[in-house]
């Protein structure tokens, strides 16, 4: 490489020699300068990198983690499908939130998950906790939400509160 580089800037003639060797020297701790300059910028990025690297593998592997672990791991269809349409801005189908919760480690004893899914929507429906838009299930949203102010951070302290009392009510009722 070193060679390529320096033939590049020094054509010369067999047996010919360049007529200023420190012209060649300066050039050549130039091109060993810039080099340098770029490797310690790469190591500085480096960690970076490697910090990078280790939080989203840990997160990929949360998501993506076997039956026995799993975002919903520990829950029924209950308590995980309002977790799993928390955040979602368009309406899943059953089949998709039934993907969705298999993904995050929901396991039934019965034989039809997508059907046992459906009837859990259909109950979470009758409690106010979703709502079914087209063929597809969204969270519902409480009524006084819709028109709160933004950012207003005890509103929103206040929202989670009722959020988390009413999923409480319905894992009672629905259990």
């Amino acid at each position: 490489m070193l060679q390529h580089a320096l033939a590049s800037n020094f054509k010369l003639e067999e047996d010919e020699m360049p007529a200023d060797y420190a012209e060649v020297l300066r050039d050549l701790d130039a091109t060993i300068a810039s080099l340098e300059a770029e490797i310690t910028t790469l190591r500085a990025g480096r960690p970076t990198i490697v910090m990078l690297r280790n939080k989203y593998s840990a997160l990929n592997q949360t998501a993506n983690a076997s039956p026995s672990g799993g975002l919903y791991a520990h829950l029924g269809p209950t308590g995980a499908i309002p977790l799993a349409l928390k955040g979602e801005i368009f309406a899943l189908t059953s089949s998709q939130i039934a993907d969705k919760l298999r993904a995050g480690g929901v396991r039934t004893k019965g034989q039809d998950f997508i059907g046992n899914v459906s009837a859990t929507l259909s109950r979470l429906r009758d409690n106010g906790v979703v709502e079914k838009i087209g063929d597809g299930w969204k969270l519902r949203q409480p009524e006084d939400e819709q028109d709160g102010p933004d950012g207003d951070q005890e509103y929103e302290s206040m929202k989670d509160q009722e959020w988390e009392e009413r999923m409480r009510l319905n894992s009672s009722s629905i259990a």
